[in-house]
């Protein structure tokens, strides 16, 4: 028996654009149900190499191909459930008996393949991916026997080492060498095509101010997609910050958005080539209302020479605006330090009923330098390797000094401001953050309990974890030494008059002219102005009367 190793595994992240896909694809979907008419992985038992199906040949899924020509196999898109992954051995056998490894012992104690997809030529092999695989991968393709009571000798070390066009059954055969975990399959196929790619190698960031008055962001903005090198013959599938947007859009194709403020990622993705990526840029296009009251006329009473009068004005707008600045701080003294390129995860949870919006870090660093904020949906705890579970917020700048030296740093702090508007807080809700330092070190004290909660008014900082790279795994609990720069956003813009006198003073005889400005969180400015007009009480008498008497 195969014993359970633990081990750590780092998950390197490449952003390669790579000219193989696929054209006049056809994909086949294979049997959920093994040739022991079920769904199991193991088909019985719950593994170990001594035990049935082991000692049977392994648990078979079939599926039939037919119709092919000469199409050589693109990719084979896995899907399935089981605790503890590094159990499974996992081979892709032809018709003609060309069997490939697909992975072999991978994953550690994690669980399960979801959307995994093995495709040659891209970035990442399976061997150096985190459970649950979710992604493109190589796959392990070694020539060496697998025993496990019956032996798998591979023959290729690459999808595209099988025989193109083939026809018939092809099987996906798992064995499970050890015991105490199984799963089930889920679902998985197989496509055949010739290549195909991007023209492009990378796209120019899109900005779309706000294009509806009575909504925040945007509404179905057209976007053109990217140019495929084999044309019409293949569609993408386009995702607005992991979120599908459309499934099937055509090469150079046109296709529409609906998002609120913000920076976003699009990914356009074919299969077996490295995602494309776009930033688009959602801003506040529309200028706030400001509503001033109409002019008026005011009539003196005998024996008066000026009057009180009392107004009203409103400013509306369609995104809410910024609050007061407010700053949560940790704590700055240093207990260690990561190395240049590391990272900082922590949570932040707004608890209030409205958004918060996180204006800039302060952070104990090195040296001058970039920092590239991620974010994602809900706590950074068991993310930190799970690089498909972030988003690229924006970068904020640390290049301004003092800086707190190398380790354990002197505590000082140093601004590091972010785009705003690119990290919002919902209301009431949980965001994992992750601070990569481009060019510095950061320091971070290990956590203590005592020490791993901070808190300033609606905005809680929950301490995370440290590491040397990002997205590889790190160390926990640590602190992050620093602090957030964050503003409440309200609802209506604030207002500040330019000239003329408050509502409630006393007016002049005369025309005083009374003017309002309101700017928003964007600076969009609106202004408005209305005169108060005071008039001497009419036709006054100016000869005295006197008493015949």
């Amino acid at each position: 028996m195969i014993s359970k190793i633990l081990s750590t595994i780092s998950l390197s992240v490449l952003c390669v654009v790579m000219t193989v896909a696929v054209a006049s694809a056809q994909t086949f979907n294979g049997n959920t149900v093994n040739t022991a008419g079920n769904s199991a992985i193991p088909s019985s038992g719950t593994g170990g190499c001594t035990v049935v199906p082991q000692t049977t040949g392994g648990t078979t899924f079939n599926n039939t191909v037919a119709g092919l020509t000469n199409q050589p196999l693109l990719n084979v898109r896995l899907n399935l459930t089981h605790t503890w992954t590094s159990d499974l051995d996992i081979f892709l056998v032809a018709p003609n008996g060309q069997t490939l490894e697909l992975s072999t012992d991978n994953g550690g104690t994690g669980d399960n393949y979801t959307n995994t997809e093995f495709c040659d030529g891209v970035a990442l092999s399976i061997v150096s991916g985190t459970a649950p695989f979710t992604g493109q991968f190589r796959p392990e393709g070694s020539l060496t026997a697998s025993v496990c009571s019956a032996t798998v000798t591979p023959t290729v070390t690459t999808l595209g080492g099988f025989t193109a066009g083939q026809n018939g059954t092809w099987n996906l055969l798992i064995y499970d060498d050890a015991g105490a975990d199984f799963g089930s399959m889920v679902g998985w196929s197989m496509t055949f095509a010739a290549p195909c790619g991007f023209v492009a190698a990378s796209l120019p960031t899109l900005n779309f101010p706000g294009n509806n008055p009575a909504v925040c962001g945007v509404q179905n903005v057209n976007i053109t997609a990217p140019i495929l090198t084999c044309g019409a013959a293949l569609t993408m599938e386009v995702r607005l910050n992991g979120v599908l947007v459309n499934a099937a859009v055509a090469s150079g194709g046109t296709f529409q958005i609906t998002a609120p403020l913000g920076n976003y990622t699009l990914t356009y993705a074919i299969p077996c080539v490295a995602p494309l990526s776009q930033t688009v840029v959602v801003s506040d296009g529309i200028a706030p209302t400001v509503n001033c009251p109409t002019n008026i006329t005011i009539n003196l009473d005998p024996g008066l020479c000026d009057a009180v009068y009392n107004y009203n004005v409103t400013a509306t707008d369609n995104c809410p605006s910024n609050g007061p600045i407010a700053n949560l701080n940790t704590i700055t003294t240093g207990g260690n330090g990561n190395a240049v390129g590391g990272v900082v995860y922590f949570d932040l949870v707004n608890t209030a009923s409205a958004p918060l919006v996180i204006t800039g870090f302060r952070m104990n660093i090195t040296a001058s330098t970039l920092v590239n904020v991620y974010r994602k949906t809900g706590t950074q705890a068991g993310f930190i390797a799970n690089a498909g579970a972030w988003t690229l917020s924006g970068t904020a700048n640390a290049t301004v000094g003092p800086f707190s030296g190398p380790f354990p740093g002197n505590g000082t702090l140093t601004n590091a401001p972010i785009t705003v508007g690119s990290l919002v807080l919902p209301p009431n809700s949980t965001t994992g953050i992750a601070l990569n330092t481009l060019t510095a070190a950061s320091n971070y004290t290990n956590g203590n309990g005592a020490n791993q909660t901070f808190t300033n008014g609606p905005l809680t900082l929950n301490a995370g974890s440290a590491g040397n790279g990002l997205f590889n795994g790190g160390f926990t609990p640590r602190v992050f030494n620093g602090g957030v720069t964050f503003q409440t956003l309200v609802a209506n813009p604030p207002i500040v008059q330019t000239s003329g006198l408050p509502s409630g003073s006393t007016f002049p005889r005369g025309v005083t002219t009374n003017c309002f400005r309101a700017t928003d969180a964007a600076n969009n400015t609106a202004t408005c102005c209305f005169t108060v007009t005071v008039l001497e009480f009419p036709n006054p008498v100016t000869q005295l009367v006197c008493n015949d008497l």
